[in-house]
């Protein structure tokens, strides 16, 4: 996709060419596929060699362009299983690790973490939704403004999570904020 810059972009945007790109990477352990999820990934060693060989501006270039893609690929929390969106979870923990690292505050980032924060609220993974929402509440805030409903949205969903575990005076608190942003 146009995510991964001109010249990826074409080999993506062939199911030819990208399945041949494929075969040829793995023939030389360059890369492993998970058939199952369909997602593959880029040998450590390999993921070493070239961020070691990029300058700071296009490692954050390249950074910019992961997210954009990981926040596309994300499945949909609303209709995705647990099944399906805990293959992407270490990818958002490298995605969140390389926002913070490049300081990359714009709206795919902070969409990134705010999908997959509901996701981990919703099956209980509390700690790690709340560094999410806090992390993608603060780029909302910076890109659109504290008045946004992007904003009010983020608020809420930190909200129902509070409520979820009990701190019910914050959960509160953060409603009466979201629902006066919505009005």
């Amino acid at each position: 996709s146009r995510e991964l810059g001109p010249v990826l972009e074409p080999v993506t945007s062939d199911p030819l060419v990208l399945h041949q790109a494929i075969k040829d990477l793995r023939q030389f352990s360059l890369i492993q596929d998970n058939t199952a999820t369909g997602l593959v990934s880029l040998h450590w060693l390999v993921q070493t060699m070239l961020k070691d060989e990029m300058d700071t501006d296009t490692q954050r270039l390249w950074a910019e362009r992961v997210i954009r893609a990981i926040e596309h690929a994300f499945p949909s929390t609303d209709t995705a299983t647990w099944l399906e969106c805990q293959p992407y979870f270490l990818q958002v923990q490298n995605c969140a690790f390389l926002i913070d690292h490049h300081n990359l505050n714009f709206l795919e980032a902070a969409n990134l973490l705010h999908l997959a924060a509901n996701m981990l609220r919703k099956h209980v993974y509390y700690e790690q939704a709340l560094q999410f929402l806090l992390h993608a509440l603060s780029i909302y805030e910076e890109v659109l403004g504290a008045e946004h409903t992007e904003t009010a949205i983020i608020l809420n969903d930190l909200a129902l999570l509070y409520r979820d575990q009990g701190k019910y005076e914050q959960a509160k608190a953060l409603l009466q904020r979201s629902s006066a942003l919505k009005e």
